[in-house]
C-alpha cells in the first residue's frame, strides 16, 4: 500500500511539474514580423518585435537575439532588464536595402532568453523587389552666381508592371531662396511605362555662397502601401567678391604705406 502511494506520489509530481513547465511556456506570447512584407530595393523598412508578459512576475534580464540577414543591415542583440507582469514589451528594428541588394525572399528568425529559458520567435518573411520608379535629376546650370535664377528638373518614370498612386513631389529649397511657383507636384497615377518630367525654377538669393542642397521629396503608393524616397540635389552659387579680414589688414597696410611715401615726397 506504501509502495502504491509512493508511486502516486512520484507522478503527481511528474504531471505538477510538467503543468508547471506548460505555464511557464505560456506566461509570454511574443511575435516577429516586418512593417511591410515588400521592400523596394534601396528604400529602408523595419521589424517589429512583441513580447507580452502573461505571468504574474516580472521577467528579469531579458535578452533578444535577432537573426536579420547581412542584406538587410546583419543581426542584432540587446537586454531589457525587466518587463513586468501583464505589460508588453515593444521595439522596432530598421532594415536596410540598397540598389545593389539581392532581390528575393529573406528570413528573419530569433528568440528570446531569460531565467535560463530560450524561446523561439516565429519566422518573419521580408520580399525585396525592384524599385518600383525611376528618378531623375539636374538643374539646368550646376553653377550659379548669387542672385541668379536656375531650374532644378525632376524626371519620374513607372519602371513597375502596376500602377502608381498618389505621387506627391515635393521641393524643399534653403533658406533665402526664393520661388514663385508651386513647390508640389501632385499626381493620381502614373501607368507602367510613363515618365514625367517637372521643373521647378529658383533665385538663389544675393547673399548665397558655397554649396547648397535643395531637399526632393518623393511620396507615392504602391499595391495600396505607402513608400518614401528623399533625394537631396547639390548646386553651387558662387558669392560676390569680398574681403576678409586678412585682405582688409594688407589693404590698411598698404594705403598707410603710400600715404607714408607721399608725405615724404612732399617734404
Amino acid at each position: 500500500m506504501l509502495k502504491k502511494n509512493l508511486i502516486k506520489t512520484i507522478c503527481g509530481l511528474v504531471i505538477s511539474f510538467s503543468l508547471l513547465a506548460t505555464i511557464v511556456h505560456a506566461q509570454v506570447s511574443i511575435a516577429l514580423g516586418p512593417s511591410v512584407s515588400t521592400v523596394f530595393a534601396g528604400e529602408d523598412s523595419s521589424i517589429s518585435i512583441t513580447l507580452k508578459n502573461d505571468g504574474t512576475k516580472a521577467l528579469s534580464n531579458v535578452l533578444f537575439n535577432i537573426d536579420i540577414p547581412d542584406a538587410l543591415g546583419g543581426n542584432r542583440q540587446f537586454t531589457v532588464s525587466s518587463i513586468p507582469a501583464g505589460s508588453t514589451y515593444s521595439k522596432t528594428l530598421e532594415i536596410i536595402t540598397f540598389n545593389a541588394t539581392a532581390r528575393g525572399n529573406y528570413s528573419v528568425s530569433g528568440n528570446v532568453s531569460y531565467s535560463g529559458e530560450t524561446i523561439d520567435f516565429p519566422n518573419a518573411t521580408v520580399h525585396v523587389a525592384d524599385f518600383p520608379i525611376s528618378i531623375d535629376y539636374h538643374y539646368t546650370n550646376e553653377r550659379i552666381s548669387a542672385g541668379e535664377e536656375d531650374t532644378l528638373v525632376v524626371e519620374i518614370g513607372n519602371t513597375w508592371n502596376g500602377t502608381v498612386t498618389d505621387l506627391n513631389v515635393s521641393i524643399d529649397y534653403p533658406a533665402g531662396f526664393i520661388t514663385n511657383m508651386s513647390r508640389t507636384l501632385l499626381l493620381p497615377q502614373i501607368m507602367p511605362g510613363l515618365t514625367l518630367q517637372q521643373q521647378f525654377t529658383f533665385v538663389a538669393p544675393a547673399t548665397a555662397n558655397g554649396d547648397y542642397h535643395l531637399g526632393i521629396s518623393i511620396r507615392f503608393k504602391a499595391d495600396g502601401i505607402s513608400h518614401t524616397v528623399q533625394k537631396y540635389a547639390t548646386l553651387n552659387v558662387a558669392g560676390t567678391g569680398s574681403f576678409g579680414w586678412l585682405e582688409t589688414l594688407l589693404l590698411v597696410i598698404i594705403i598707410i604705406l603710400i600715404a607714408l611715401l607721399l608725405l615724404g615726397r612732399a617734404k
